[in-house]
């Protein structure tokens, strides 16, 4: 299951022409998030998903192609905010995308 890091919910947010802008104050570093990213960030934040629920619930009004492309690009983004210390990712996507809550704060 795809969970929120820890500090998720302290970071600071600013939306301006379709993008989403964060600042984590715990690293000092401000992500860019475009509007798939930020969907993903923002189901995820409601509580824990897999891969396959938030595919689901993205694709609820698309197209059957437009829901084959989301499919193709949602590990991508998902790997991504994971990398951005936003998402922890499921221990069985290795230990480089899995971060423990605790560890977060001192990132």
């Amino acid at each position: 299951m795809w969970r929120p890091a820890s500090h998720l919910g302290q970071l600071r947010w600013h939306e301006w022409e379709g993008e989403r802008f964060l600042f984590d104050p715990f690293s000092g570093q401000t992500h860019v998030l475009n509007a798939m990213a930020a969907a993903v960030l923002d189901l995820i934040q409601e509580g824990p998903h897999s891969e396959a629920e938030l595919l689901g619930r993205l694709g609820l009004d698309l197209a059957p192609a437009e829901r084959q492309g989301l499919a193709a690009t949602l590990p991508a983004h998902l790997d991504l905010l994971a990398e951005m210390g936003l998402v922890l990712a499921p221990m069985e996507r290795g230990p480089d995308l899995y971060r423990p809550p605790e560890c977060h704060a001192a990132v």
